[in-house]
């Protein structure tokens, strides 16, 4: 910008009135002017050019993330609902596993009871004259069977 000592202003003074070397300063001042402007001007459009290339990476880079966060709450809400599916699987496999460990202990009761009937007619046979025991089988807690006869 030009200041008001080195170029010679028009207040005051009659356009018509002033000199030729006047003009000519005056003309001086107002092409430097003019070239500092476009200097700064130019200086501005690359400033704003690089600005305008560090948005569009920052926007390429946010939709970047954007798409990884996406991804990862999809890949997320796929795993719990995974795990939900294997509880309830697990929670029936464990129920169903409960109910055929009883049937079989239920069946092996009563096989354990059917042998002892065939073992018991089986022994009232071979051995007409021995006394008859009524025996009760019943587990004794550790794992063994206490048989109790009256």
């Amino acid at each position: 910008m030009k200041s008001p000592d080195s170029c010679p202003s028009e207040g005051g003074i009659g356009f018509s009135q002033k000199s030729l070397a006047e003009l000519q300063k005056e003309n001086s001042c107002l092409k430097e002017e003019v070239q500092k402007l476009l200097k700064r001007n130019r200086e501005l459009e690359n400033h704003l050019q690089s600005r305008n290339q560090e948005t569009v990476l920052l926007q390429e880079q946010t939709k970047a993330f954007k798409e990884d966060f996406e991804s990862e709450r999809r890949d997320r809400e796929r795993a719990q609902s995974r795990i939900a599916d294997l509880e309830t699987e697990l929670s029936i496999v464990k129920r169903e596993l409960h109910q055929y460990n009883l049937r079989e202990m239920q069946d092996l009761q009563q096989r354990r009871q059917a042998a002892l009937n065939f073992h018991r007619q089986e022994y009232e046979r071979t051995h007409p004259n021995a006394p008859v025991y009524a025996c009760d089988s019943h587990a004794n807690g550790e794992g063994e069977d206490e048989i109790d006869c009256m």
